[in-house]
């Protein structure tokens, strides 16, 4: 058995064509899936249903660096889609040391991130959304 590795340096964030980098430190990258794949019903007698269920819809976290050029891309997105209805972009999250992959052809910006400053810099979470999020976690 082969010795596996992990790099974070090694995932890719593409929004919309740009390269998204100046990641925090932590957990800066999560993909979430809305609901579940499936439910279970389960009746009196105890026979179980189980329904597929068809939103497909997910979540994408970014936690970005005050200072990365990143905050005015996705600021950007969110602008055009207030002006216009039309900042919604395709993405990719994909684990090029492994075989991870996340797609979605619409995604759009949820809300503005919150912005504190202080002695030093601070990060900025950016909360992005889709209707089909296409996941396929194979590891490393």
């Amino acid at each position: 058995m082969s010795v596996k590795s992990y790099s974070p340096d090694e995932v890719s964030v593409i929004l919309g064509g740009a390269i998204v980098s100046g990641f925090a430190d932590g957990e800066s990258i999560k993909v979430t899936h809305n609901e579940d794949a499936f439910t279970l019903q389960v009746g009196s007698q105890g026979h179980g249903t189980r329904t597929k269920n068809a939103n497909k819809s997910g979540r994408l976290e970014l936690v970005l660096q005050q200072t990365s050029e990143a905050n005015a891309i996705l600021q950007g997105f969110l602008t055009q889609d207030r002006n216009s209805g039309n900042g919604y972009f395709p993405m990719l999250v994909k684990d090029n040391s492994g075989s991870d992959i996340h797609t979605a052809e619409t995604m759009w910006v949820v809300k503005q991130p919150d912005a504190s400053y202080g002695k030093e810099a601070t990060n900025r979470t950016w909360i992005l959304e889709t209707d089909v999020m296409n996941s396929f976690l194979a590891g490393n």
